[in-house]
């Protein structure tokens, strides 16, 4: 264990090695050029996103910093902007029609800010956006920038995308008592089967990639079997990721499997039937066998 310590990297060299990467990076950016900065931030993305926005602020103090994502609903979005000065919007909940109303108010072509988005400056606000009735009504997602970034900064270098793709926002059980993946979605909703299917063929051959991660907390069990039906009928040799729920069946575990789905994260939080009855997470110690 001794030799192993001593090979990984100690925390001050890792520390001076990501700042020099993001002076780096700011050095090479010019972020005057843009209205705009966000950050969409999940799980352990809190910490670094502040860290790299008090940088950012160092050298462009009056380029506004909007924050969005899980991490930002309900009252940890105004705490936010009440503990670092370097934020200056937060987003609470879904962002698509938010953060173009945003934009509109910075642009001046809005009179205030929707009531989705907190404000370090208190501007009156309009009425909050709703929810995105259908997930189908939304554009695909555009990754050509991304790939444009990876040939120009690693052009020698073999890359094997995994493109991440959304199937359904919410969790259609949503009843787990420990959950808190779900505060920011108001409902649950899924695309179609082929919504989704059409929307994997047009990014594997623009991107030319195989494999995907969908985004889900869960996948939606109807739609979802006819998704791998669908794809194990056009014999191409897709590849998924999804956290999904404990299926008890194997004829749908074989579906999913020849469909493309060849890894899976299976939330099995205990191994007790009655501490799992407590969580109402809907399963059985012997399923989630």
């Amino acid at each position: 264990l001794g030799d192993v310590y001593k090979r990984q990297p100690q925390y001050n060299q890792l520390r001076i090695k990501i700042a020099g990467i993001c002076r780096e990076w700011l050095s090479l950016t010019d972020l005057s050029r843009y209205d705009l900065v966000g950050f969409s931030i999940c799980f352990s993305q809190s910490l670094p996103s502040l860290y790299f926005s008090r940088e950012i602020k160092k050298i462009y103090p009056d380029v506004p910093i909007v924050y969005g994502g899980s991490s930002c609903s309900g009252d940890i979005g105004p705490s936010l902007l009440h503990n670092f000065s370097e934020v200056d919007y937060v987003v609470d909940g879904e962002g698509e029609e938010a953060l173009r109303r945003l934009c509109a108010f910075l642009a001046g072509q809005a009179a205030g800010l929707p009531e989705k988005v907190h404000s370090r400056c208190d501007t009156a606000r309009t009425e909050g956006p709703a929810p995105l009735a259908q997930l189908n009504t939304l554009p695909y997602p555009d990754y050509s920038h991304f790939f444009k970034e990876m040939r120009r900064v690693f052009p020698t270098q073999t890359f094997i995308p995994e493109l991440p793709i959304e199937f359904s926002r919410g969790c259609w059980w949503n009843k787990c008592t420990f959950c808190n993946l779900n505060l920011q979605w108001q409902g649950y909703r899924a695309k179609t089967a082929q919504r989704l299917t059409s929307e994997v063929t047009h990014l594997s051959q623009l991107h030319e990639c195989l494999s995907f991660i969908f985004t889900d907390n869960a996948l939606p069990p109807g739609e979802a079997d006819i998704f791998f039906t669908t794809i194990i009928d056009k014999k191409v040799d897709l590849n998924f990721f999804a956290e999904i729920r404990a299926v008890s069946n194997p004829d749908t575990l074989q579906r999913y499997y020849q469909g493309g789905l060849r890894t899976v994260q299976v939330g099995v939080e205990a191994l007790s039937s009655s501490l799992l009855k407590k969580m109402v997470k809907g399963t059985r110690a012997i399923e989630n066998i």
